[in-house]
């Protein structure tokens, strides 16, 4: 790097030290490091290529800034990871100042791919924990395991499939905001049947559930936020009817999984044109995507595969926020939804899928309802009693 550039980096080390000996106000020094002044620096210092090395604090520290100050997203890490500059597909003037930086990142990590990725991995994992942790809606303080929120969808009119027909929702319900996930799968079924649960980040988790009026006490291996999938329609069914044998006898067991459970409220999976009428809000999208959403920064919201290999943890990317205020997350990708009364079974794409297949109208009839692929999961509606 040249001799220009070495102010930038004393400045930007002292900073990572500053933060690392958890000195709250910071230096002056460390201050400097907000976007303005790298943004400047930028604009009158060209970093020179010939010297890519950069340690691996610089590199953690700045991807930190960048995070920050809201010029990447926990997506775009794993972009960079892939070897790509994210900011090359985005056009704002923020976006073009910082490209530079990423350029010169991109050739450090490359030059020392194998430690980088580790510490850029593991930056990635805390990061997409903070997420968590920050939205009270998605884990209550200490909480391990994520839970279910339901929220109102009132009733409507939408267009619904390639063909344009316009269907009417007549009754109001209400939908979680995740799927199912794999622990909360095993407290009601005593199994975890997913194909992604032995991997890096599994682990043994010990499941009290309910089998014939016995209460019951085991180990099951999961990732525990990660969607189940691998559950053929029958078994969703019946987890469904252990649902709502729980709710009847009103058993603290559905307040683990549904904390704002209403006594005796009754569970199902959603109708095809009632999936489709959330995920248009209600209606009022009519494209092929969700507003703002295009197949180039469909990762904002879905896991598919062009951003990741196997099933996510839910909640990481931005939700689709219904009537502007209820945030309903995955329904794109990560894993496809299970349907009922429906010839089209399968709606929202799964990690498995292109990016074509992610459009608002894509739905899948076949075999998928009856062995329980691996990117196939489902999502609950509720309901009072009536």
């Amino acid at each position: 790097m040249t001799i220009r550039g070495i102010p930038f980096l004393i400045c930007f080390l002292a900073g990572v030290v500053t933060f690392a000996a958890g000195v709250n106000d910071g230096t002056k020094c460390a201050r400097a490091l907000h976007s303005d002044f790298v943004i400047k620096y930028l604009a009158s210092h060209k970093l020179d290529s010939a010297d890519d090395t950069l340690s691996l604090e610089v590199i953690v520290g700045t991807l930190k800034e960048l995070l920050g100050e809201g010029v990447i997203t926990i997506h775009d890490l794993q972009t960079i990871l892939d070897g790509q500059n994210p900011l090359l597909i985005r056009s704002s003037s923020k976006d073009l100042e910082f490209r530079p930086v990423l350029d010169h990142l991109l050739k450090a990590i490359h030059l020392d791919r194998e430690h980088s990725v580790a510490v850029i991995q593991d930056l990635f994992d805390r990061e997409a924990m903070n997420i968590i942790k920050r939205d009270n809606k998605l884990v209550e303080t200490k909480q391990r395991f994520v839970r279910l929120t339901f929220y109102p969808i009132e009733p409507g009119q939408s267009v619904i499939g390639d063909v344009g027909k316009v269907f009417e929702i007549k009754d109001k319900f209400w939908i979680a905001n995740f799927p199912v996930t794999q622990w909360q799968y095993a407290k009601v079924m005593g199994v975890n049947p997913s194909f992604f649960q032995e991997l890096s980040k599994s682990s043994s988790v010990e499941v009290t559930f309910t089998d014939n009026n016995q209460m019951l006490t085991k180990q099951i291996t999961m990732r525990s936020n990660n969607p189940v999938e691998s559950v053929p329609l029958s078994k969703a069914l019946e987890f469904i009817y252990r649902v709502n044998e729980l709710s009847k006898l009103d058993s603290p067991l559905i307040y683990e999984i549904i904390p704002e459970h209403n006594k005796h409220w009754h569970y199902r999976l959603p109708k095809g044109v009632e999936l489709e009428f959330v995920m248009r809000n209600r209606g009022l999208w009519i494209g092929r995507y969700p507003d703002g959403i295009t197949p180039e920064n469909l990762h904002r919201i879905a896991w598919f595969n062009e951003n990741k290999y196997g099933t996510q943890p839910v909640g990481l990317l931005e939700p689709l926020l219904v009537d502007g205020k209820y945030p309903l997350y995955d329904l794109f990708g990560n894993v496809r939804e299970l349907v009922e009364d429906d010839p089209f079974p399968v709606y929202g794409g799964g990690w498995y899928e292109e990016a074509r297949n992610l459009q608002l109208s894509f739905r899948m009839r076949g075999d998928k309802v009856n062995r329980g692929d691996f990117d196939t999961g489902f999502r609950l509606v509720t309901e009072p009693p009536r």
